[in-house]
């Protein structure tokens, strides 16, 4: 099968039929040459009734196939694949598209997390005339288990984990990762006997016992299931969030491909170069991802994104590893690249510029240089160039142009810097949900510049406001509701003469719920309080005075509770609310909670410590009783 992403060199499709129907094992209609595919049939009728009693039949489960194929003569490239066995018909397909060579292929097959069937073996893929021989077999399994019951502080049971199985005949990076929740026990293939290596990820700074990774001994008798628990406890942890450094070295051979890539670590955002090291500070201690973007199809090495272990007040390693030769670019007929250059007049500007095409993330460019960007959709696009100081740019700093497909278009601005002006702000709203309000109409905004501006913006829209004094701008977005701002808002942009500066806001629009306490009074409560959205089961610390934010609600009612009030406090209007959730925005419940003073012991007379008295209350310092909630409550609203 001919790939048509491809440039000089041949490529052969392999479609892997599980079947469980007919019998033995038949390749049918194999490959009279290098454009057919090979269709392998397998018969798991005989395995699937050695399983024991309980299968009504061979697909009456939750039957999983996985595929992993691995090129051995071209970089291990690791593809992988899953799906479901429909129980109507028992077969599941697979396209795989090799170079040819020596390929390794693993097949699995899983029924409702139970051990079932694995096969492997490596096939010298030709031109034509070739076939893969499958016998699936049963094999041993690993039960993973999650036990938080010995963490005193809560924390385990809120962090989000992972873990992986590595064994001898695994893919290069381990078996999974899989999803485990706290107190949960999980099963998966053991892969082949031999030792196996079970790592847990997510844990952060907490305690994991006995050991991590967990190596154990798997027997060839498929019969042995072999148990690992991990212990995880937060007791102990230190408070605040140390940090540690990632050092990102990126290496790259070949000459096609871009001159530059995104890079994220542990959500950091920043760029790199295609032979460059990059040292990434103030990455949080614990299992962070690291991720190389914008490599537009080229081969990454082990790949383009990788999980690190950060530890405190210490610098990790990773390294990216990019081929790119002539086997990676645009994908073909439906994207194109875009060519930037500038030309510089004038030695009154700055160093360099920023450009950002579309909605991408801005990027640097030199005074006279060029730099691509691939893989934008045919069709219309724009660039714009900003932070240009007092320079003057035509045709325009924004520029219009249509992409088209297998090409490459240049968008070139001459700079002359020897000229001064006004400068602009631009102003853009990042919505995150509904953009549109129940009664059909577009959300909009309005937005202050002090002290002259005030205008109006719709929610994932860019307004620029021109002929501004340069100089530092504040911008504050208003009449956000029911929607909520993410800090900092206002947010502060510096205006240059003959240049656009640009204030972004991110603004939440979906359902969500906004607790917000204040606490009055004396003797507050030392530790905060809980609260708790009933219905969907999501409970959050929140101190004295603070607020929270509750997401994946469903629009109408919920049941909101605040507990954890210590005995001297009281919550005005009670503890339990309604909050009544639209389908677009937040919907915020308010709890006012007054704290009086703690009632000392007071001996009833020198020397009689053991024997003492409450103080009477009186109208300065009364007791938190039913009557005085009551009171309170009568004359006070949320």
């Amino acid at each position: 099968m001919t790939d048509a992403r491809r440039k000089p060199g041949r490529w052969i499709g392999l479609a892997i039929a599980l079947v469980i129907a007919a019998t033995g094992i038949a390749c049918d209609g194999a490959p009279s040459g290098p454009a057919d595919d090979a269709n392998v049939r397998i018969d798991l009728t005989p395995v699937f009734a050695s399983l024991g009693a309980g299968r009504a039949g061979p697909c009456d489960e939750a039957d999983t196939a996985r595929l992993w194929v691995t090129e051995l003569d071209h970089g291990s490239t690791v593809q992988r694949f899953t799906d479901s066995v429909p129980h109507d018909t028992c077969i599941v397909s697979f396209t795989v598209t090799v170079k040819g060579g020596q390929t390794r292929f693993v097949t699995l097959v899983t029924g409702d997390k139970r051990p079932l069937l694995f096969d492997i073996r490596t096939q010298n893929i030709q031109d034509d005339d070739w076939t893969l021989p499958v016998q699936l077999t049963p094999v041993s399994a690993i039960t993973v288990t999650l036990d938080t019951s010995q963490d005193t502080t809560g924390v385990a049971d809120t962090l989000s984990y992972t873990y992986t199985v590595t064994t001898e005949e695994s893919p290069p990076e381990g078996y999974g990762p899989f999803a485990i929740s706290p107190g949960e026990t999980d099963v998966q293939l053991a892969l082949s006997a031999g030792m196996a290596a079970v790592e847990l990820f997510g844990a952060g700074m907490c305690n994991v016992g006995p050991s991590n990774p967990d190596t154990i001994s798997i027997p060839a008798d498929s019969s042995v299931v072999r148990d690992v628990t991990f212990n995880v406890d937060c007791t102990g942890v230190p408070p605040g969030t140390p940090t540690g450094t990632v050092r990102v070295t990126t290496v790259t051979t070949g000459t096609a491909g871009p001159m530059k890539y995104a890079l994220s670590v542990a959500d950091q955002d920043t760029t790199t170069k295609r032979d460059d090291i990059v040292l990434v500070t103030d990455v949080p201690v614990g299992d962070q991802p690291v991720i190389l973007k914008n490599v537009v199809g080229c081969p990454v090495t082990p790949a383009d994104s990788q999980l690190v272990r950060v530890a405190k007040d210490s610098t990790t390693d990773v390294s990216f590893m990019v081929d790119a030769t002539d086997r990676c670019g645009n994908e073909p007929g439906s994207a194109g690249s875009i060519e930037v250059v500038t030309m510089t007049t004038g030695t009154n500007g700055p160093p360099s510029y920023e450009y950002m095409v579309g909605s991408l993330a801005p990027d640097s460019i030199g005074i006279d240089d060029r730099d691509t960007v691939f893989n934008r959709p045919a069709g219309p696009d724009t660039v714009r160039l900003s932070k240009f100081g007092s320079c003057l740019v035509s045709p325009d700093s924004v520029q219009a142009v249509t992409v088209v497909a297998d090409s490459i278009v240049r968008v070139v601005f001459d700079v002359d810097c020897t000229g001064s002006g006004p400068g602009s702000l631009g102003v853009i709203t990042n919505t995150n949900g509904p953009d549109t309000l129940t009664n059909g109409d577009t959300l909009k905004y309005e937005f202050l510049i002090p002290s002259d501006t005030v205008g109006t913006i719709n929610a994932n829209d860019t307004v620029i406001v021109d002929g501004l004094v340069p100089g530092l701008r504040q911008v504050l977005l208003l009449n956000v509701a029911p929607c909520l701002v993410a800090p900092p808002n206002p947010d502060t942009a510096t205006v240059m003469t003959g240049d656009t500066a640009y204030v972004r806001f991110a603004v939440e629009c979906t359902p969500q719920i906004q607790v917000k306490t204040l606490t009055v009074g004396i003797d507050l409560d030392p530790d905060g309080y809980s609260v708790t959205v009933v219905d969907s089961a999501q409970t959050r610390a929140i101190g004295v005075t603070d607020s929270v934010v509750f997401g994946n609600v469903s629009p109408g009612d919920h049941t909101v509770q605040l507990s954890g009030v210590a005995s001297n406090c009281i919550a005005i209007l009670g503890t339990t609310r309604t909050a009544t959730v639209g389908v677009i925005g937040t919907t915020v419940v308010r709890y006012i909670i007054e704290c009086f003073a703690q009632a000392p012991l007071v001996p009833d007379r020198v020397g009689d410590a053991g024997h003492g008295r409450v103080p009477e209350p009186s109208r300065d310092r009364p007791w938190p009783n039913a009557s005085r909630e009551s009171a309170l409550a009568s004359g006070r609203s949320s």
